[in-house]
């Protein structure tokens, strides 16, 4: 899942690098007390860590660990869960009975996903990128198949992020081939231009909850 060749690199990685960690180190900063809050809110909810870690793949296919708010209780994901989707664990249920109230109100928009900012400036992700998969179900996905060879090759020559061409297209209304595709598009035909229009057309989806349950 690594390339030996420096040109292969269509996203400039040093550029956007220097970006990344201005926006997130900023950010940070500015919403500290409003995280704390979400947190202290969510230890009280779920009674415990208000943080979820897990292994992800990131850039050049390294593992590293993301976080999150946890939204979910612990247990078994319910039966009908996987239902006819190609890669069930990409798409939760959306009546999905472990996710608690505020826990679905921190799915809606995204706030869940805040805490990533940490990843950022830590090198692990950027700001906009293809979204990084657990590395268990990486494992057990479609990926092994030819036809996904180029596919999980060429979208880890940049680092996964927070946002990309997915969340801004749809989300969960999409189908794993239009992920595909938008990951490829996003690696292959960057552009400043597409980077910013990314994260206006974030703040758009964020604001209307759209796609994500």
């Amino acid at each position: 899942m690594t390339t030996s060749s420096a040109t292969a690199f269509r996203v400039p990685i040093s550029g956007k690098r220097i970006f990344d960690v201005a926006v997130s180190a900023i950010l940070l900063l500015v919403l500290a007390l409003p995280l704390a809050l979400v947190a202290i809110l969510v230890a009280l909810d779920l009674r415990g860590s208000p943080f979820f870690c897990q292994r992800r793949i990131g850039w050049q296919g390294r593992p590293f660990t993301i976080y999150k708010f946890r939204s979910m209780r612990k247990g078994s994901p319910p039966p009908d869960s996987a239902g006819d989707a190609e890669v069930p664990f990409l798409y939760l249920p959306r009546h999905d009975p472990r996710i608690t109230r505020l826990g679905r109100f921190l799915r809606r928009y995204s706030i869940d996903e805040i805490p990533q900012l940490l990843n950022v400036l830590l090198g692990d992700m950027s700001l906009v990128g293809p979204r990084p998969f657990d590395v268990r179900d990486f494992e057990q996905g479609p990926f092994p198949h030819a036809g996904y060879d180029e596919w999980v090759r060429k979208r880890h020559w940049t680092r996964p992020g927070i946002t990309g061409l997915w969340q801004v297209s749809g989300r969960n209304n999409t189908s794993f081939a239009d992920l595909m595709a938008l990951d490829l598009r996003y690696v292959m035909d960057w552009t400043p231009a597409v980077e910013f229009l990314i994260i206006r057309r974030t703040f758009r989806a964020v604001m209307g909850g759209s796609g994500a349950y």
